[in-house]
């Protein structure tokens, strides 16, 4: 609780409660947040399941509704803030404040902003990010950081265009500074300065944070109907060595609230998966190729993601290594198909649960179930565990037929060129002589 202030808990249930407190000193030059965690008792421990940040400000929240699984805070009006739910899933963005991207020229960000409520709106100093598609091929990206430099009041059902310049701030520039065409593009603000007077008025509702629906959170990105990711990323030099791990996150929309369906870590000094933040990336079919590519540089590892619909078929292209592992199957086993040329090669996969009960469901570990035909006739089978998961196709041996990696284990299952559908482990092989 150190560098906790005015905590306070209230019971929701009998193994559930909320709690609410603030971090951060302003004698400090410190930003003050305002947090509401929403915690559960489980096999006779307290975890936390969820949590909102505000800016102090910001903190529009003056009660709550509770319906058993998800809790709701609400502002003096009745409006919703946010949510947390204890299966851990996010509801879709209130839209109260509508943002349309109207146009870049000279330096200026166009932006028109729509008041949806019957009170004020009061827009912090801030930024505003336009995302769109851009290049050849098509990639999705931030194409502008634009600057609200005084807070903007709008009137119930006002709708006002603001003409914002770049942001050359040193931590958060633009990265464009130049006429860009931009398809789908799409806007969303983040308050960044300290406001001109303290907390929130019960008569007006001041957003901390504005996204679109379709994306769980700030940071996420949508991918198609229903589907978006996010990109985690948690630096960390320590013992001489780059020890910062990056987590990429698959995210399904049901009934009006996100879940999260996969998700892959990644730590550097390993074989990496992704590079930097990821905020680039492009979907092709279900596999998604994330940084920007050039004439030296590609993206290493393309992702093959488990979207509804999709062909279980997928090409392997030449210049990059190919993620299989987030298309594990909780239910029941799945094959996918890996082709080059007339080769196809079945791959079958199933997610298992470890018996790691006392874990909550958001922690429990899993082990990875693989079934590759050999060619023998036979089938390699293995249950790798969770420092296991990295299941990557690739031509390892150069020879123009899809290889199966299992990254951190020393295992490589070369395909069979003298047959159709087939793979070769000589480590395994060994083993059994």
């Amino acid at each position: 609780m150190e560098g906790m202030r005015e905590v306070r808990a209230e019971k929701l249930a009998e193994d559930v409660y909320l709690l609410r407190f603030e971090e951060g000193r302003e004698e400090r030059n410190e930003a003050v947040y305002v947090r509401y965690m929403l915690v559960r008792r489980e096999r006779g421990q307290w975890w936390g399941i969820q949590m909102r940040d505000f800016r102090i400000a910001c903190d529009n929240v003056a009660s709550h509704s509770w319906d058993g699984t998800v809790l709701q805070l609400l502002t003096a009006t009745g409006h919703l803030v946010a949510d947390m739910a204890t299966d851990g899933s996010f509801a879709d963005a209130p839209q109260y404040v509508q943002l349309r991207y109207m146009g870049f020229e000279s330096g200026i960000v166009r932006v028109e902003v729509h008041n949806t409520l019957d009170i004020p709106v009061r827009l912090l100093p801030g930024l505003f990010e336009v995302n769109g598609l851009m290049g050849q091929p098509a990639m999705h990206d931030m194409v502008y950081r634009a600057w609200l430099r005084k807070e903007c009041v709008l009137q119930p059902h006002e709708t006002r265009h603001l003409e914002l310049p770049l942001s050359i701030n040193s931590f958060f520039n633009s990265p464009q500074r130049e006429k860009m065409e931009i398809a789908e593009p799409y806007v969303s603000y983040l308050a960044f300065s300290a406001p001109d007077s303290v907390r929130a008025r019960a008569h007006e509702y001041v957003p901390y944070v504005i996204r679109r629906a379709d994306s769980p959170n700030m940071s996420s990105s949508p991918l198609c109907e229903d589907y978006a990711w996010k990109m985690n990323y948690e630096p960390g030099l320590t013992s001489g060595f780059d020890g910062s791990v990056r987590t990429a996150q698959l995210w399904r929309r049901e009934n009006g609230r996100w879940h999260l369906l996969r998700q892959l870590a990644d730590k550097a000094r390993s074989e990496a998966r992704f590079e930097g933040e990821g905020r680039t990336y492009r979907l092709s079919g279900q596999v998604l190729y994330m940084g920007r590519p050039t004439e030296r540089t590609r993206p290493r590892v393309a992702m093959l993601l488990p979207l509804p619909g999709g062909s279980r078929e997928v090409e392997l292209l030449p210049d990059h290594m190919l993620d299989i592992s987030m298309c594990l199957n909780e239910q029941k086993p799945e094959t996918w198909y890996l082709r080059h040329g007339e080769r196809r090669f079945p791959v079958e996969i199933v997610r298992e649960r470890e018996s790691v009960h006392k874990m909550p469901p958001s922690l429990r570990r899993h082990r990875l179930s693989l079934s590759l035909p050999a060619a023998n006739g036979k089938f390699y089978r293995l249950t790798l565990g969770p420092a296991e998961l990295r299941v990557l196709v690739c031509d390892a041996n150069a020879d123009g037929v899809p290889d199966v990696k299992i990254a951190d284990s020393g295992l490589v299952f070369y395909g069979v060129t003298e047959g159709s559908g087939y793979f070769r482990c000589p480590t395994l092989d060994a083993r059994t002589e």
